[in-house]
């Protein structure tokens, strides 16, 4: 099954200098997982962030695992502003499985004006 396309964009725009995040879902509990996504420049491009993923928990009632995907304020400081944009994408890595790639897009960034 091919990664579903969720553009890092309008209303989940990354903003440098400032934490940023989203919660992802996946079907079952897969609670063991291991998630691992980065940010760059272009397909084969320079490395210009990487997410961390923390594991929120199964909920049981709708049957997915939750995660939240984020970059810390720090992180998000050092993403160069794109001439159109950049790409990233996710892969999740399940107990004795090969990993999948679960999510691609484009990320835009917001230009920070105020330092801290």
């Amino acid at each position: 099954m091919p990664a579903a396309t969720f553009h890092l964009r309008n209303e989940s725009l990354v903003e440098q200098g400032s934490f940023w995040s989203v919660k992802l879902r996946y079907p079952g509990n897969v609670v063991g997982a291991r998630l691992k996504g980065q940010i760059k420049k272009r397909i084969g491009g320079d490395l210009v962030g990487e997410f961390k993923f923390t594991t929120v928990g199964f909920l049981e009632g709708a049957n997915q695992t939750e995660f939240l995907m984020s970059l810390g304020a720090a992180v998000t400081q050092k993403i160069p502003m794109p001439e159109t944009f950049h790409v990233y994408d996710v892969k999740i890595t399940l107990t004795g499985k090969e990993p999948v790639r679960l999510i691609q897009g484009q990320v835009e960034v917001s230009p920070g004006v105020t330092d801290v």
